[in-house]
């Protein structure tokens, strides 16, 4: 990730906004390896829409920007 002239807000909201993709992809990634073809996909959406909201939740009540820059680099 090319940083080079970000200001350290920006640099934080990307980081930030990183983590997220993070959190959505790995719910996204699950739910096509468990829901098959008879399954029903409104019930199923519904239900990762539940749960990404709940980690997104979670990661905005106890997110700490100084671990997370540290992990990015």
């Amino acid at each position: 990730m090319d940083t080079d002239g970000l200001s350290k807000e920006a640099y934080e909201a990307l980081i930030a906004a990183n983590s997220v993709s993070d959190i959505v992809m790995s719910h996204l990634g699950a739910l096509a390896s468990d829901v098959s073809c008879e399954d029903n996909w409104l019930h199923a959406c519904m239900d990762l829409i539940g749960e990404i909201s709940e980690d997104l939740d979670d990661f905005n009540e106890n997110w700490d920007i100084d671990s997370l820059v540290q992990h990015e680099e």
